[in-house]
């Protein structure tokens, strides 16, 4: 199986989530989440990713191409939830992930620690919200080891996680866990980026601004950034222009213990309002 959608990273302190602040949708791997529909992100202070487990199983027989008259560039498109797309998960991985979900589960909660099994075709984190940064900082180090920002392979409970899950195949017998059932009402992935935009966008005009998106690589409209500017920043800027839109872009709003996301500017203010930091 090609890319998959996968967790979105998790959050120390009060700064954005990877899956916003470092490319809403990154390659599904145990390193990680999401198939890259996204270049650039906010410039937000983040933390590293949550690793959370190793990748789903690749399938060996990829499906054809959807026939059933979805538009695969639409925002309503999900590709992990659409059989016949090359990056569906079917029940059979689905349902491993969650029984590797499980595992994980049970060695975080033996380290004191909260853990969300993460849904990785909606791109969920397994960190809660409303931890402090040093909680944070506690969460990553009981997820992927004690450097958690070059996480090692087999480090953590995300590696009792890839350990378990190994062995079960091995044996023949591969983990299983329950599958939720997707609400038909559930805003896609891309539909999350595009309401995460929005808010920067809204943000943005009342500071005179103009932005115009993330480039999405799903989306045939996107107007497509210019390698050399900030991602969502038009042409034509002179340099003390440039300087103040990214002034109200990215803010300067401290690290770490330090962030506030009154101080973020308006990506700051977009990963607050949507729920995507620490301080809800």
């Amino acid at each position: 199986m090609a890319a998959i959608v996968a967790l979105a990273g998790a959050v120390v302190g009060a700064a954005s989530i990877g899956g916003f602040a470092t490319g809403a949708y990154a390659t599904f791997t145990a390193g990680p989440p999401r198939t890259v529909e996204q270049n650039v992100a906010p410039d937000v202070e983040a933390a590293p990713a949550a690793v959370g487990s190793s990748p789903l199983p690749a399938s060996d027989n990829s499906p054809p191409a959807p026939d059933d008259g979805t538009d695969p560039f639409s925002a309503e498109y999900n590709p992990a939830t659409t059989p016949g797309d090359p990056d569906y998960l079917s029940t059979a991985m689905l349902s491993e992930w969650f029984g590797q979900q499980e595992v994980i589960k049970e060695c975080m909660e033996s380290k004191g620690q909260p853990y969300l099994a993460a849904d990785p075709r909606f791109g969920e984190s397994p960190q809660p919200h409303g931890l402090s940064f040093e909680a944070s900082i506690a969460f990553l180090k009981a997820l992927n080891g004690d450097d958690i920002y070059m996480p090692s392979p087999g480090g953590g409970c995300s590696g009792v996680g890839e350990a378990a899950a190994e062995a079960a195949r091995e044996a023949g017998t591969p983990l299983s866990g329950a599958v939720p059932t997707v609400d038909p009402g559930r805003p896609t992935p891309r539909q999350t980026q595009l309401a995460f935009e929005d808010v920067i966008r809204k943000c943005m005009a009342e500071k005179g601004h103009e932005f115009l998106g993330f480039t999405s690589s799903w989306d045939p409209t996107a107007q497509p950034s210019n390698p050399n500017l900030p991602a969502g920043m038009p042409e034509g800027l002179s340099p003390d222009q440039q300087s103040q839109w990214v002034a109200d872009m990215d803010g300067d709003a401290g690290v770490g213990p330090a962030y506030r996301w009154q101080d973020a500017g308006c990506s700051g203010y977009a990963t607050h309002a949507t729920g995507n930091d620490n301080m809800h």
